[in-house]
C-alpha cells in the first residue's frame, strides 16, 4: 500500500522540523511549506492526501490558503493545527467547511497522530468495495438546491437579514421549518417573524436547516408522501431531543455546528428509500415482522453497509462539516474508535433511540448504554425529556 502524503504549513520552520520528525516515516511522506505562497506552489506540482496548517500565515492567510485548497484540490483532506487566539478565524473556517477538524497548539503527539489516522480511516469508510457498489446503483447523486445555493452566495456577500428572508419566504415549507426550531423549546424565540427568527438562530444555523429542508424535499419524490411525513417527524422529534439533552442534560449550549445532526443523521434512509424502494422496503418489513435485529443489521446482512454510510457519503459530498457527517456515520455505533467528535454522535444516538420511542415505533432499537458514562448523563433524564416533544 503506498504511503499517505502529508503536507505541514506553518510560518515557524523549527515547528514544522518538529512535526515532522515526530512522524512515522514508514507509513507517511511527509512534506513542509513555510507559509501559505509556498504551499499552493507545491499543491501545484505534487499530489496530496492531507495538509496540515497554521491559520497564522503571513501574506497568505491559513484561511484563504484553506479556501484554495478547498476550490483547486478538493481532494485533499484538511486539518487546521493553531493556538487559541485563532478561535474567530477558526470558527469562520470549520462553519464554510474549510477543514474536516481542528487541534490546538500545542497539541501532544499522540494527540496529533491518533487524529491523522482517524481522519485517514474515515475517508477509506467512505470508498469501500461494498459502499461504492452501493453508490454506483445510483443513476446520479442529488445536487444542492437553488434555494441553498442562492442562500450561499447572499451570505458570502452579507447580505442584509431581509435579503436573506426573502429568499427563504419563498419557499412555505422551509419558512414553517425556520419558524418551528426559533420558538421551539431549545430557543424559545416567540416570534411569527422570518427575520426575527434569522436573527435568533444565527445565519450558519439557518442555512443547514435549509439545507435539511431541500434535501428531504428532493429525494421524496419517489418514497410517497406518507414515507415521508414519517422520515420527516423522526427528523424533527430527533433534532428537538439533541437540543433538548444538551440544554436539560448536559447543561450546555448546543454548537452551532451540530444544530442539525439530528435533521440529517438519517439522510441515509431517505436516499435508500428513493434509490432502493423495493429493497428498503422488503428490509423494513423484515425488521418489523422478526423483531430480532435492527434496521441497520439486516443492511449490513444484505448489501455490506447501512443507511449511516449512504448517508455519511452523501454528505460529504455535500461538503457538510464533520460533525454532522460522523452523526450520521455512526449514529447506531456511538462508541466507535474512529469518531472524533464522540459529544454530538452520542447525543445523537441518545435522540435517535427516544425520538423512535415517542413515536410508537415497533422496530428493534439499539441503545447503547456506554454513552450515557461517557456523557455523563442517565437514562432517567433523557427519558423524563421525551413528553417534551412536539408535533410540528
Amino acid at each position: 500500500m503506498a504511503k499517505k502524503r502529508i503536507l505541514f504549513v506553518d510560518d515557524d520552520s523549527k515547528y514544522l522540523s518538529q512535526l515532522e520528525d515526530m512522524m512515522d516515516q514508514n507509513k507517511y511522506e511527509v512534506f513542509t511549506a513555510q507559509g501559505g505562497e509556498k504551499a499552493i506552489a507545491f499543491l501545484q506540482q505534487q499530489p496530496v492526501d492531507l495538509m496540515i496548517t497554521e491559520l497564522r500565515l503571513t501574506k497568505i492567510s491559513g484561511y484563504k490558503l484553506l479556501e484554495a485548497a478547498k476550490k483547486f484540490f478538493p481532494e485533499i483532506l484538511r486539518l487546521i493545527l493553531t493556538t487559541r487566539d485563532q478561535e474567530r478565524e477558526l470558527r469562520k473556517a470549520m462553519q464554510h467547511n474549510l477543514a474536516k477538524m481542528y487541534l490546538f497548539k500545542p497539541a501532544k503527539q499522540e494527540m496529533i497522530m491518533r487524529v491523522i489516522e482517524q481522519m485517514f480511516q474515515f475517508q477509506e469508510m467512505l470508498s469501500t468495495n461494498e459502499l461504492t457498489k452501493i453508490i454506483d446503483k445510483v443513476d446520479e447523486l442529488p445536487v444542492l438546491s437553488n434555494i441553498y445555493q442562492e442562500l450561499c452566495e447572499k451570505m458570502e456577500l452579507q447580505a442584509d437579514l431581509k435579503e436573506i428572508a426573502d429568499i427563504i419566504q419563498r419557499d412555505q415549507s422551509i419558512t414553517a421549518q425556520i419558524l418551528r426550531v426559533a420558538n421551539s423549546v431549545f430557543f424559545q424565540a416567540k416570534t411569527g417573524s422570518v427575520q426575527t427568527a434569522i436573527s435568533y438562530l444565527g445565519l450558519g444555523n439557518v442555512k443547514d436547516i435549509v439545507l435539511s429542508m431541500t434535501a428531504f424535499n428532493q429525494l421524496d419524490h419517489s418514497i410517497g408522501a406518507f414515507e415521508k411525513k414519517i422520515m420527516w417527524k423522526h427528523a424533527e422529534r430527533t433534532n428537538q431531543m439533541v437540543g433538548m439533552i444538551y440544554k436539560f442534560a448536559l447543561k450546555k449550549s448546543l454548537p452551532g455546528l451540530y444544530m442539525v445532526a439530528g435533521l440529517l443523521h438519517d439522510i441515509g434512509k431517505v436516499v435508500s428509500a428513493k434509490y432502493f424502494n423495493e429493497e428498503y422496503t422488503n428490509i423494513k418489513i423484515s425488521v418489523t415482522q422478526e423483531r430480532t435485529k435492527t434496521i441497520a443489521e439486516v443492511e449490513y446482512e444484505r448489501w455490506g453497509v447501512s443507511h449511516q454510510e449512504i448517508g455519511a457519503y452523501l454528505l460529504n459530498w455535500w461538503g457538510l462539516p464533520q460533525p454532522i457527517i460522523e452523526a450520521a456515520a455512526f449514529h447506531h455505533r456511538p462508541m466507535d474508535e474512529r469518531i472524533f467528535h464522540k459529544e454530538i454522535v452520542a447525543v445523537t444516538h441518545l435522540a435517535d433511540y427516544f425520538a423512535w420511542h415517542n413515536t410508537g415505533n415497533q422496530a428493534p432499537q439499539y441503545l447503547d448504554q456506554g454513552v450515557f458514562e461517557l456523557l455523563g448523563i442517565t437514562r432517567e433524564q433523557c427519558e423524563k425529556l421525551v413528553p417534551l416533544l412536539q408535533d410540528t
